[in-house]
């Protein structure tokens, strides 16, 4: 526009729409970058590990049984007992 001329309202659609487009481009690349990201939780001495995304989703549960015992109660795992290794 040229100076004193308000923009049309033609105008101010168009750049709201590429503002909404870079901002959805922005939202998607933060998410790429969310989804690369994982998150370790150990508890028991490494008994169990899990690691989940940076979306929030399960990746990986490990659960090693020799490091200690282990019941179940509504379907959860519960570390009950851990084993300590003497050298």
């Amino acid at each position: 526009f040229r100076e004193g001329e308000s923009p049309s309202k033609e105008q101010q659609r168009q750049q709201q729409q590429q503002q909404q487009q870079s901002e959805g481009e922005k939202k998607a690349e933060d998410l790429a970058e969310l989804q690369k990201q994982i998150i370790t939780v150990e508890k028991g001495d490494g008994a169990v590990i899990v690691e989940i995304t940076g979306e929030q989703k399960i990746k990986n549960i490990h659960i090693d049984f020799a490091l200690g015992q282990f019941t179940q109660s509504n379907n959860r795992w519960f570390v009950t007992q851990r084993f300590h290794h003497r050298c």
